[in-house]
């Protein structure tokens, strides 16, 4: 019988890979729609997080500010 991952398991493993992960890489890539509640529940378990603020222009010209999050430190 297949284990089915836990999504912050998912987000976790996506930031192993790729080294990091935004809101938008979440949805589209891993299906999963709260990112900063996934990251809260991997905190809760020890892992710990660089936040790292972004902006810039969406599609009508205005400034938008998102997260991108990598690891810092793993849970031990």
């Amino acid at each position: 019988m297949n284990k089915k991952l836990r999504h912050q398991d998912r987000v976790l493993n996506y930031i192993k890979e790729f080294g990091s992960i935004t809101s938008a890489e979440c949805f589209t890539e891993l299906g999963i729609i709260d990112l900063p509640k996934k990251i809260c529940l991997l905190q809760d378990e020890g892992y710990v997080f660089k936040k790292e603020p972004i902006t810039k222009k969406n599609r009508y010209g205005d400034s938008t500010t998102y997260k991108r999050y990598s690891l810092e430190i793993e849970a031990e």
